[in-house]
């Protein structure tokens, strides 16, 4: 397992004030999905493409807490990337909701915008189809990531932002032990959602489920020990 721990290979940089760290495990891991080993251009253009959705996903999850005064910093790294802002000054359960929905949103708008490019392309650009490969394989990645990673995102299972929007929602209702109702559906939904990408031959996918599902029931039950 990767540490988080700062390397002398990190990348720092900012936007809008916001800081920004890359982790070297975060290229390597990333290079390992989109892996291609007779085209390294290919493996370059999914890096980049990963790189770039992970942090707009991030920066929206910043902008919303920076516009609640939440100062807020980014983490990419070998799991994807975190946004760390300190939610307990004046917090609500709208307000981490809306801080919750906004990487997701994010991301499909990207994945949007990135789909009407290329059909602007087909469609007004005859000469485009005659474009290197890569000009193609790039803007196809982007919606594919952007789309699985969004929707991903938004299931209801914790620590996914989904988890965090359920549980936030049964704060809102005033829900008795909210917490432990939320890991009750991150269970249900992380096993059955397992299930589904095992079947569909999507095995990574299938055991990061399972883990979260794992992680969850373990919460729970020592919940209940405590309890």
């Amino acid at each position: 397992m990767f540490s988080t721990a700062p390397t002398p290979f990190d990348v720092y940089f900012s936007v809008f004030g916001i800081p920004i760290r890359v982790h070297v495990s975060f290229w390597i891991v990333m290079a390992l999905f989109g892996w291609h080993p007779d085209r390294p251009d290919l493996t370059f253009l999914w890096v980049l493409a990963a790189f770039i959705s992970v942090l707009c996903h991030e920066l929206g999850h910043a902008f919303m807490a920076e516009w609640f005064r939440w100062p807020s910093e980014i983490l990419l790294y070998f799991t994807g990337g975190v946004c760390l802002s300190d939610r307990w000054q004046k917090n609500t359960p709208l307000r981490s909701i809306a801080v919750s929905f906004a990487g997701p949103g994010i991301g499909l708008c990207l994945a949007g915008v990135t789909y009407l490019i290329l059909r602007g392309l087909v469609t007004y650009v005859p000469q485009a189809a005659e474009w290197d490969d890569r000009v193609w394989y790039f803007l196809s990645t982007m919606v594919v990531i952007n789309v699985i990673w969004s929707l991903l995102n938004l299931m209801p299972v914790l620590p996914l932002d989904g988890g965090r929007v359920f549980e936030s929602a049964c704060d809102w209702f005033r829900l008795r032990s909210g917490q432990a109702i939320t890991q009750g559906v991150s269970v249900v939904t992380a096993i059955a959602i397992a299930a589904y990408l095992g079947q569909s031959g999507v095995r990574f996918g299938a055991v990061m489920f399972a883990i979260l599902a794992l992680e969850n029931g373990i919460g729970a039950y020592r919940r209940d020990r405590i309890g």
